[in-house]
């Protein structure tokens, strides 16, 4: 059964006014009685920016011997208005994002960034390290820091190693005085710089029809150890794609960098998987692509996994996330390049083979590809500019996003359509495909939280530091799931259009009274008339907006935009499925469900159902060549495959006879034997044999009078 795609619908024009007001009440009708369940999240003891504004973003975190470091950056949203002035972008703003002011002179700024460490058991902070200052050559008699921000922390060898970021790029001066530095301690309190010498890198030079040209780099950003060898990038800008260097001798007294990457291949993210090293990079005008590498030598050769952003060409351009989960590598890419500001998430398997989880179909070189999770672009919201970071904890993965809508809250009007979500998203799965939400709006805390921009998981749980321009940044401890993420959850909620509606599916839980369903309301731009946008609020390099103010109507999106409204339950029942009768034809939703317990208690929202579900069709005959699929890669045995082959055999049999419960018995028992294997591709054939049990329950109540 092939679910119908949904079709945007036209309008005619009518007033713009009278639309937004429309709008408006639709969304504040939409919000919830009471508020959505959420993991627990608690921040830790620390004010704002440990007190200081400077400290907009936690960007990098490590956990080492026992404790939390965090690494700073300082003043980014007005240090990144002075690189767009510095570049003829932009002129320079001192109000460049709500609730941010700065200098008319941005070199009056403290630049210096600190390192902070966190004691758990004592819940009690302290600055451990703060950034140098030297003369600055663009300012006699001023100083400027040493290292406005680190942005990478690794361990290696046992010691901690921190990547710091110069202001070098628009202080050229700097780059041979004052060159970006990597920091190392032992003991967590001392840290003392590496003595490497001023290095260029090869870099496309944009000003020069990209040829290949040895620029100063300004820092480095992503990190990975290998073979028992430190590997870092180093951007020559503040965006943070840059080459691939080893690091030779970081514990000698004169360590030395190498270039291994060719000039043109601009990395943004590095993992270690399958053996090997896989970058994720940036490409402008084709999109972006990761590659692997075995790291040998100066000039190793490079394997082409994913390219052409991965079958959407330069409409996405920039992995930006990449995370190793159940043996599968998950890549967070975004368009942020671009006019556009699509994010999606793919996984990569170690055969070289992948698949889209979130994001929008299309035709590749390894066939169409449409979103698993049933999601489009962005988890369906237009605001998440980019899948900024993953970590997992306590077998879950978790994903945390850079939300531009809090942009929009200096105009009134948008703060009635859509201040209820302001601050990032952060989302959670216990198997890379089904998706809960932990938060639509920073945890409920101050909007201006508008990206997840690093987290690091402990041994017995995991911290999320934020990007807050306006107050600073702000550190949570995250609960692991036995406590909070999936505990009494559903994770078997699905959403399919039939005749009568929507129908919304489950699994039955033990002790259920009841069951409550949830659905949120999507409006498309077209009924306000939107205006589309010519170049994104902001900073590219931090907000990414996908939206343009304009004189008409501030705050209006692009067109082609579906806009959320806020989750309200719309029913109960003792069923375990509801047909939502109230559901337009062609219309866009999202549906959760909660259990009801005795006494009123209520579990965790179930996973997140959209409709209509992007996902990959399934099939019988499908699924009985993914089984013999699975069986040829190993990862399943002859024996157990055949049983499962056998099974599918019975449902199908029995699903075309009618006899619904006989297939889904059927086809429960072919999930129990494929999940006694649960790694890499024996997932995804769980996933696929759960669809299409529930597609058969969904046969069911198709019927006529059902």
């Amino acid at each position: 059964m092939r679910m119908s795609r949904w079709k945007r619908q036209g309008s005619k024009r009518r007033s713009i006014y009278a639309s937004l007001v429309a709008l408006a009440l639709l969304l504040v009708v939409s919000l919830p009685a009471t508020a959505l369940s959420k993991p627990t999240a608690t921040k830790t003891n620390m004010p704002y920016g440990w007190g200081d504004e400077g400290n907009s973003f936690s960007w990098s975190m490590a956990w080492y011997n026992g404790k939390l470091y965090v690494g700073t950056g300082r003043y980014t949203s007005c240090f990144s208005s002075a690189t767009y002035d510095f570049y003829d972008i932009a002129p320079y703003s001192t109000n460049p994002a709500p609730g941010v002011t700065c200098p008319p002179d941005w070199m009056d700024l403290d630049l210096r960034a600190e390192i902070w460490q966190y004691t758990p058991e004592t819940n009690t902070w302290l600055r451990v390290y703060q950034s140098p200052t030297v003369p600055n050559p663009e300012r006699p008699g001023k100083q400027i820091a040493t290292d406005i921000a680190y942005r990478g922390m690794v361990i290696y060898h046992g010691q901690l190693y921190v990547l710091g970021v110069s202001a070098d790029e628009i202080v050229p001066e700097l780059q041979t005085t004052s060159p970006p530095r990597i920091l190392r301690t032992s003991d967590g309190t001392h840290f003392s710089a590496l003595n490497i010498a001023p290095y260029q890198i090869l870099y496309p030079d944009s000003q020069n029809n990209g040829q290949l040209t040895k620029f100063y780099p300004m820092g480095y950003r992503a990190y990975a150890v290998f073979n028992d060898q430190l590997y870092v990038t180093a951007p020559r800008s503040l965006t943070g794609d840059g080459p691939l260097l080893r690091v030779n001798d970081p514990e000698g007294p004169n360590p030395t960098l190498t270039q291994i990457t060719p000039g043109n291949m601009q990395v943004f993210e590095l993992e270690t998987f399958n053996n090997q090293i896989y970058l994720g990079g940036a490409n402008k005008a084709t999109g972006y692509f990761v590659a692997r590498t075995d790291a040998v030598g100066d000039n190793p050769t490079y394997t082409m996994v994913v390219q052409n952003g991965a079958g959407r060409g330069a409409s996405v351009n920039s992995v930006v996330s990449m995370h190793v989960y159940n043996d599968q590598l998950f890549v967070g890419a975004s368009g942020w390049y671009a006019g556009t500001r699509a994010s999606e998430l793919i996984v990569v398997r170690a055969d070289d083979s992948w698949d889209l989880v979130v994001g929008g179909a299309r035709q590749t070189d390894q066939g169409l590809k449409e979103p698993i999770s049933g999601f489009g672009d962005g988890f369906g919201n237009p605001f998440n500019v980019h899948f900024w970071r993953m970590e997992d904890s306590q077998g879950e993965l978790y994903l945390g996003t850079n939300d531009a809508s809090w942009l929009l809250a200096r105009y009134p009007l948008a703060n009635r359509l859509l201040s209820w979500q302001y601050g990032f998203d952060e989302y959670y799965s216990p198997d890379g495909f089904t998706w809960f939400q932990a938060t639509h709006n920073a945890f409920d805390d101050s909007f201006y939280n508008f990206g997840v921009r690093t987290m690091i998981a402990s041994p017995s749980t995991m911290y999320l530091g934020s990007a807050n321009a306006t107050q600073g940044t702000m550190v949570w401890q995250v609960d692991g799931p036995t406590t909070a993420a999936t505990s009494n959850a559903l994770s078997s909620v699905e959403a399919d259009v039939i005749n009568q509606g929507t129908a919304v599916t489950w699994d039955a839980a033990l002790g259920a009274i009841r069951y409550h369903i949830y659905r949120a309301d999507y409006v498309s731009n077209r009924a306000v008339n939107a205006v589309p946008a010519q170049r994104p609020v902001g900073d590219m390099n931090f907000v990414d907006a996908p939206f343009q103010p304009t004189q008409d109507i501030p705050g209006a999106p692009a067109p082609d935009i579906w806009l959320p409204a806020a989750f309200h339950e719309i029913a109960t029942t003792t069923q375990t499925n509801y047909i939502d009768r109230s559901a337009t034809p062609g219309g866009h939703y999202v549906y959760y469900v909660q259990v009801e317990y005795a006494r009123g208690q209520l579990s965790q929202p179930s996973n997140l159902a959209p409709v209509p579900s992007q996902s990959p069709p399934v099939s019988f005959e499908g699924i009985g060549q993914q089984v013999r699929d699975v069986m040829s890669q190993g990862e399943l045995s002859q024996y157990d495959g055949a049983r499962v082959l056998n099974w599918l055999n019975q449902a199908q049999a029995s699903a075309a006879k009618g006899n619904v419960l006989m297939a889904q018995a059927s086809l429960r028992r072919a999930e129990t034997i494929a999940g006694n294997r649960r790694a890499g591709a024996t997932d995804d054939l769980v996933l696929n044999l759960q669809r299409l049990e529930r597609q058969v329950r969904l046969s069911g109540l198709s019927q006529p009078g059902s």
